[in-house]
């Protein structure tokens, strides 16, 4: 997605396209689990309440309350956070 971006796209744009991606990528992980047998049901219907859930209030925000420049900068601030917690994991090894 940010490459979307910095090429010139609209972020709306750019992350319901990489949203659109994710879902084929992430259904083909699904396939392979399922097919090793070992389904807990329960955590199944967890994380499917959660998914349905949350891209509604995804596409609500993104349709109706944030502008670009929001998008854009919570694409931002997401990617810091994602950043910082990767170098920390890095770190946190050597300080102990």
């Amino acid at each position: 997605m940010p490459v979307l971006v910095w090429l010139g796209f609209n972020p709306k744009k750019a992350s319901a396209t990489t949203a659109f991606v994710v879902i084929f990528s992430s259904f083909s992980g699904f396939l392979g689990h399922a097919t090793t047998g070992h389904m807990n049901i329960w955590l199944l219907l967890l994380c499917a309440i959660g998914s349905i859930s949350g891209a509604l209030l995804g596409a609500y925000l993104m349709r109706k309350k944030m502008s670009r420049k929001q998008v854009k900068l919570a694409i931002g601030l997401i990617l810091y956070i994602i950043a910082a917690k990767m170098i920390w994991d890095l770190v946190k090894p050597m300080l102990s």
